[in-house]
């Protein structure tokens, strides 16, 4: 139940604090004296939407502040704790609960519980636990179907309250176990996908029969086709020089095969020249070998 109610600038109120004790509480006075106001900082501490309106005017911000005493041993009070406890909130033992909103005149707020500031919406997730508002045309706690079995586990008192934290615990424990094998289950599909992918990729690895250094052959190739043009012309100009000869330039093998044979003739006067016959005789095989790869390969040349 909400035991002091402190309200500063709001409204028409300059600063009011309002303390309940057991039982029945009334506001009473006449219109105008500002007790639908009241209700309006009630509304506002427990998640209702703001508005720059309920600033007094003339200053800069309204405070409100509302302490409530819950007890901690009904189910209520264990799903509030539950609540808190996972938005890493300290609550007392005593089951004392102190909710402060601040309001600027730009229409934001700053929510606190019991000193550390949270979202709107957890004000709005325990405030079913805290107080029921009803009034004219608005609905009430009585007529909704989801409040209608924590009535009947409040009504059921503690021998119901530890049966529901045992089912919660159990629940819980159910769902993380739930979250491990679907998390276990998603890794053995991921890894068969990733299996399947590999598998995939070693096939089109396997189908184009990559070879040993076959990327600096490839390389190679496509500069040989980038300068197809201009190797063809050089390997022409060389054949050419060998083997063909030109109008003013007559080809090498054949004075190399003049020069052989006045060597050759030499050596029949002279034996000694022998080993001079031979190397010269050599490397007018090699000029031919050379002169034949150079045909071959300018007329293997693709453009």
């Amino acid at each position: 139940m909400i035991i002091e109610l402190y309200i500063r600038n709001f409204a028409l109120i300059e600063e009011a604090r309002i303390s309940f004790g057991p039982g029945l509480t009334i506001l009473t006075g006449e219109t105008g004296a500002g007790k639908s106001i009241v209700l309006d900082a009630i509304a506002l501490l427990m998640g209702g939407r703001a508005s720059a309106d309920f600033v007094r005017q003339g200053t800069e911000r309204a405070t409100l502040e509302a302490v409530f005493l819950v007890n901690t041993e009904s189910n209520s009070g264990d799903a509030m704790h539950q609540l808190l406890e996972e938005a890493g909130i300290d609550w007392s033992s005593e089951g004392t609960l102190v909710i402060a909103r601040d309001l600027m005149l730009n229409g934001k707020t700053v929510s606190r519980i019991n000193g550390r500031i949270v979202t709107v919406n957890l004000l709005k997730q325990i405030a079913p636990f805290l107080l029921d508002m009803a009034g004219q045309h608005e609905n009430q706690s009585l007529l909704r179907p989801d409040e209608h079995l924590l009535m009947i586990d409040v009504f059921g008192g503690a021998p119901i309250a530890e049966w529901r934290r045992r089912v919660a615990h159990c629940f819980a424990d159910y769902q993380q176990i739930k979250k491990q094998l679907q998390n276990a289950q998603l890794g053995e599909q991921e890894r068969a996908i990733r299996i399947d992918m590999l598998r995939y990729q070693l096939q089109e690895i396997d189908a184009v029969a990559l070879k040993p250094d076959e990327e600096a052959d490839l390389e190679q190739e496509r500069r040989r086709l980038a300068y197809a043009e201009k190797l063809y012309s050089m390997s022409n100009s060389v054949y050419t020089g060998l083997y063909e000869g030109e109008e003013r330039s007559p080809a090498v093998l054949d004075g190399l095969a003049t020069l052989v044979n006045e060597l050759e003739s030499a050596v029949k006067i002279d034996s000694s020249l022998q080993p001079s016959f031979e190397l010269l005789k050599s490397a007018q095989v090699q000029m031919e070998e050379v002169a034949h790869d150079m045909r071959g390969y300018r007329d293997d040349i693709e453009f």
